[in-house]
């Protein structure tokens, strides 16, 4: 029964596999540059599972289910994945093709490999897999970090991480592969099936069916960051303490005669333009002297719009999703945590306080 189980999880592997990573290279979803590295992904595995299950069927021993071992180019491709879900430009440079190097290299040598051999190469495999992950891991820090200080719109938790979740599972993965490989246990090969059946799933319900679509960054949002960090920090700043304290009021001014904050796209190079200063000098004058960033300085005027709001919602017949987007906000979860976080309430609650 156990054997049966394991055929029809290959199968279902194989077949998703090689059917939505080619589904994602058609020139429909092409155009968003991260399904191309989702869709090699998703290749690799069924190229990976379909000579591993025609090696097992004719009975080719260890060394060759080690040389079908694919396992160098999940790193590498989970790593650009992230990068070019989270970030506008560096999706793929000209340097970026170093990371296929082992995987060349293995594919050319290992055949002639003994066992001792090729077990190092599991453990470089694993290696190379845990040090892509981090990488990915702190791509999606950095992001976290920077978002707050550039948009308005802040990304969800859960958003951010299931692209950690598919991370983490790579990881158990590559763990549970070698250790496969190491004692040689049934139990073990199975762990590791169900995992690569795990990460397809995931894959395919939040990467394909229901995708995440983040506001991307660019190097010039993260020298943003990074100036107002500094300045925080009184490392330094091109800026006075007189000079940002004038453009606070002048903010807040602007903003509560244009009541802005109600664009759910607004970020910090719009508003900073409409005030005809520079978005570095706009991000260190809200961190330093109003003592908040960017998306806390917006979403705080649609938080008290919205407390106005739900103060009369019954009688002028507003729901809270029309309070949510009417005031700026986008995402229902998203406006929960924030007025709850500011009121010590929810929405609801707060309705039928004043209703």
């Amino acid at each position: 029964m156990i054997d049966n189980l394991i055929k029809i999880l290959h199968i279902i592997i194989i077949w998703q596999s090689f059917f939505f990573g080619i589904v994602l290279l058609h020139s429909k979803f092409r155009k968003k540059k991260s399904n191309v590295f989702l869709a090699l992904i998703l290749l690799v595995i069924g190229v990976q599972f379909s000579l591993l299950q025609s090696a097992s069927e004719k009975q080719l021993g260890t060394l060759l289910n080690s040389t079908l071992n694919m396992g160098f180019l999940y790193g590498p491709l989970l790593f650009l994945y992230v990068r070019s879900l989270l970030r506008v430009d560096d999706l793929f440079m000209k340097y970026d093709w170093l990371h296929f190097i082992p995987t060349l290299v293995i594919f050319i040598s290992l055949v002639e490999l003994d066992a001792v051999v090729i077990l190092v190469f599991d453990y470089a495999r694993l290696t190379s897999i845990l040090t892509y992950n981090i990488l990915g891991i702190i791509e999606i820090y950095r992001y976290r970090k920077a978002i707050i200080q550039i948009s308005s719109r802040i990304i969800g938790t859960e958003e951010l991480n299931w692209l950690i979740t598919l991370l983490i599972i790579t990881i158990y993965n590559a763990v549970m592969s070698v250790f496969s490989v190491i004692f040689q246990q049934f139990f073990l090969q199975v762990l590791v099936l169900f995992g690569v059946f795990a990460f397809v799933q995931l894959i395919l319900y939040l990467g394909v069916k229901r995708p995440s679509y983040f506001r991307k960054l660019s190097k010039s949002d993260f020298e943003i960051t990074h100036s107002t960090d500094s300045a925080k920090e009184n490392t330094s700043s091109s800026y006075s303490i007189t000079d940002l304290e004038l453009l606070a009021n002048r903010v807040n001014g602007y903003v509560e005669k244009t009541e802005i904050y109600k664009n759910s796209d607004l970020d910090i190079s719009t508003l900073a333009a409409n005030l005809e200063v520079h978005p570095k000098m706009l991000s260190q004058s809200l961190n330093k002297v109003l003592k908040k960033n960017f998306s806390e300085y917006i979403n705080s005027y649609r938080i008290e719009e919205s407390k106005e709001l739900l103060k009369t919602a019954s009688s002028n017949n507003l729901n809270i999703k029309d309070v949510m987007y009417d005031v700026g906000f986008t995402s229902r979860s998203v406006f929960n945590t924030l007025f709850k976080k500011r009121t010590g309430m929810t929405p609801s609650e707060y309705r039928n306080e004043f209703n």
